[in-house]
């Protein structure tokens, strides 16, 4: 390929708050080629002339988590975001940078709220059960 035939793809992959991934894997792909990959910003020489699939996700021992493709279209801008899951259970998301909302964040806003209004909720009984009891 010459450079003519190139285009920079540049990719920021991010993890989202709740998420634990120290101890995980990130695999990128470019065309089914494995790609060496770190959190944060990447770039790569890719195909300017054809469509290239962009395949990311986090691998936790044998588990696939966080799975998100893109089909990177010729013309297209190549400036891409990753965006792993809050839960793991989710799947990732990938697209132009600024558009990615990743799936299992709001569930974890929920989870959030949920077990705060829980601890509310117990203080005030751990309190009075307390003040029975002395």
């Amino acid at each position: 390929m010459t450079d003519a035939q190139l285009r920079t793809l540049t990719l920021t992959t991010t993890k989202r708050a709740g998420g634990e991934y120290r101890m995980k894997t990130l695999a990128i792909a470019i065309d089914q080629v494995p790609q060496s990959a770190r959190w944060g910003t990447g770039t790569w020489q890719v195909a300017a002339d054809r469509a290239v699939m962009i395949t990311v996700c986090i691998f936790d021992k044998a588990r696939r988590l966080g799975f998100a493709e893109y089909l990177l279209q010729p013309g297209a801008i190549a400036d891409l975001e990753y965006m792993a899951p809050a839960l793991y259970d989710a799947p990732g998301a990938i697209g132009p940078r600024g558009s990615v909302v990743a799936a299992g964040s709001r569930t974890w806003l929920w989870a959030t709220i949920i077990g705060l209004g829980s601890l509310v909720l117990a203080v005030p009984v751990i309190l009075l059960v307390a003040l029975v009891l002395l």
